[in-house]
């Protein structure tokens, strides 16, 4: 009878051997040891790291990318990560940005240099994210590009500071830039809670899809933008026309099933409401689709979930506001403070109240509910229309503006 086949770890202790012929024994079993105590994918990216141990051997980061990141380190890393994404087949390619905050932002990184094979390859794969790439000025309320750098604000915002620095942040425990900003440490202990508990869920891929495609409608070349138009997509409001944009093909291209897409793109298209309605700049009434979402289609996730619709509400809520907070932070450093993120979550946390407290799905009815009552009397209108300014101002508040000139000129 011919021999039996080698048992696995028979066969990859055998291979190390043959591959590490003269190596010193003990060390190559303390090396056998360690690997059997790490994921495999892990143990593969830390040997494509070795080829760095004598300097900086980049073979994918390109000019651009290099003279934007002044930390050698992280160039590193972001090599190895795009060796990784290289070694993968193109329909490979967006479900490991979803799996993965730090190669989603070394995928990005990479469309700064747009002629380099691997910004060619995720175009072809992901035909939406180059539009992030489009240079233009940067707007002013955001954090200015570097100096002497191709000004690429929406790469900026959403690849370096959105989900390089924020995201990453909270999902390593950290959260230096948050309290930096003033963020209070029960405030960032909630927010790593819930990045917690969406990575536990498996809903973080949903989190980082619907980050990679927010400000999608706002790039892209006059060519790309027209051809948008003609499919009729308001491109003033950015958050529909993305959502509209990437609803029919998002979960196959990021392998996401039904339930998960869906969540992404329900995402998409609320994110942003609650800065704006905090500022005092559009109706709570504007929540109705994702108050509907609430509702309906979050049963699906909780079935493809295995958990309760409260449960799966939760989760989504969780979502929402860990991205508002992100895409809010990378506006600018300093702008999400304590009271900010408080504002942001009491806001998150009404929705999700007046989304549990009836079963009406219909958008006419939702509308009406979530509309403030009309004031009883002038004084009232007056009182609420100096309260919406005051919102507007709060920059100028803060600044030293009185509060009691706002009120007489009402």
């Amino acid at each position: 009878m011919p021999d039996a086949p080698p048992a696995e770890h028979d066969l990859h202790d055998d291979l190390l051997r043959r591959l590490a012929d003269g190596a010193d024994p003990d060390a190559i079993a303390r090396f056998r040891a360690a690997a059997r105590a790490l994921p495999p994918a892990l143990v593969a990216r830390l040997a494509a790291a070795e080829r760095f141990r004598d300097g900086l051997a980049l073979r994918h980061v390109g000019p651009e990318g290099q003279a934007l990141a002044s930390d050698p380190a992280a160039l590193a890393e972001r090599d190895v990560l795009l060796d990784e994404l290289g070694a993968l087949p193109d329909d490979r390619l967006g479900p490991a940005l979803a799996e993965d905050t730090a190669v989603a932002v070394a995928a990005l990184e990479a469309l700064r240099d747009p002629a380099s094979p691997m910004a060619i390859r995720i175009a072809r794969a992901l035909p939406l994210l180059p539009a992030l790439a489009e240079p233009r000025p940067a707007p002013v309320e955001h954090d200015p590009a570097p100096a002497g750098a191709i000004a690429r604000p929406l790469l900026d915002h959403v690849a370096t500071r959105a989900l390089g620095q924020r995201l990453r942040e909270l999902e390593r425990g950290d959260g230096a830039r948050f309290a930096r900003d003033g963020v209070s440490p029960a405030r960032l202990a909630d927010l790593r809670a819930r990045v917690r508990r969406l990575r536990d869920a498996g809903v973080l891929p949903c989190v980082r899809v619907a980050m990679l495609h927010l400000d999608v409608c706002k790039g892209g070349d006059a060519a790309t933008r027209a051809a948008w138009r003609a499919r009729g997509l308001d491109l003033a409001i950015h958050n529909l026309a993305a959502a509209a944009l990437v609803e029919a093909d998002l979960g196959p291209r990021y392998g996401l099933e039904a339930a998960r897409a869906a969540l992404a793109v329900a995402l998409i298209a609320s994110h942003g409401l609650a800065g704006q309605h905090l500022r005092g700049e559009t109706p709570r009434a504007l929540f109705a689709p994702w108050v509907a979402y609430l509702r309906g289609p979050v049963a699906a996730l909780a079935t493809a979930l295995g958990i309760e619709v409260t449960a799966a509400r939760g989760l989504a809520h969780d979502a929402l506001h860990v991205i508002d907070v992100c895409d809010t932070a990378a506006v600018r450093d300093g702008l999400v403070d304590d009271a900010l993120a408080g504002a942001l979550a009491g806001l998150a946390d009404d929705l999700v109240e007046r989304a549990a407290r009836s079963p009406s799905n219909e958008r006419a009815a939702l509308e009406r509910e979530l509309a403030d009552p009309p004031p009883p009397d002038a004084a009232a209108a007056r009182a609420i229309l100096a309260d919406r300014l005051a919102r507007l101002r709060q920059g100028r508040l803060r600044g030293g503006e009185a509060r009691a000139e706002l009120d007489g000129a009402v």
